[in-house]
């Protein structure tokens, strides 16, 4: 798979991520409907920032949740305070990228791939 949606680095995405074919999961969307901006990595956001304990892999990478719960509690964090609650459901399939469970339960790591039809993301 060499399709992906932002430049990575070698040995990215890990070779333990695996096809999140059938999987659903949940995102924080910026917008209704999705854009393309609500798909940006935190490497892409801020391009020289220094991040303690994240590996430039995961950092080329989007946070998704497997709990829509768990997705929402970020709205708690002072970063995220102030937004509304717009949660995207992400029906993932074959091709759409690769998926590693990172940093803590229900918490995944996406690489996407420009398979993943962004304009058919659900907003729920």
């Amino acid at each position: 798979m060499n399709n992906w949606s932002e430049e990575l680095v070698e040995k990215c995405p890990p070779d333990n991520a695996i096809d999140p074919n059938e999987l659903t999961f949940y995102r924080l969307a910026k917008s209704n409907p999705a854009t393309e901006t609500d798909f940006v990595s935190q490497r892409k956001l801020n391009p020289t920032a220094n991040y303690t304990n994240v590996s430039e892999c995961i950092s080329r990478s989007l946070s998704i949740w497997d709990d829509i719960d768990k997705c929402l509690n970020i709205l708690k964090l002072p970063r995220h305070k102030n937004k509304a609650p717009i949660v995207m459901q992400l029906n993932l399939v074959t091709g759409d990228g690769l998926v590693l469970q990172t940093f803590k339960p229900n918490h995944y790591s996406w690489w996407r791939t420009n398979n993943y039809n962004v304009a058919s993301t659900p907003i729920i």
